[in-house]
């Protein structure tokens, strides 16, 4: 990111900048070309260290959630509609390529 983005409000500034590898909450940006819809906001919660995956890996008696993803329209804490106001930022968003893997859905037939 850069300090050239006019964001809604000072807590999208730290969820767009957070470390999407560490525990706790970020948001990322994708695009969805299935969706046609441009942009697209995924509000994410990691229960732990991307690092420290592994040492979870094998059978579990109960489900466990590593990360958890919601896509968004608005801003969380103040309301604001994403995709009008980060469009002009476009340029400026780390994108996350195949987030949720979407790339690999049929497109839908005209």
């Amino acid at each position: 990111m850069t300090a050239d983005i006019k964001y809604c409000c000072p807590q999208m500034d730290i969820g767009l900048n957070a470390s999407r590898q560490g525990r706790g909450f970020a948001v990322a940006v994708t695009t969805a070309p299935a969706f046609h819809s441009g942009l697209l906001f995924v509000f994410e919660a990691r229960s732990v260290d991307a690092a420290d995956e592994s040492r979870l890996d094998g059978q579990h008696d109960i489900p466990i959630a590593l990360v958890y993803r919601v896509c968004i329209q608005y801003c969380p804490w103040c309301g604001t509609r994403l995709k009008a106001h980060y469009a002009r930022y476009i340029h400026e968003l780390e994108i996350v390529e195949n987030l949720m893997n979407l790339s690999s859905m049929p497109l839908p037939e005209a």
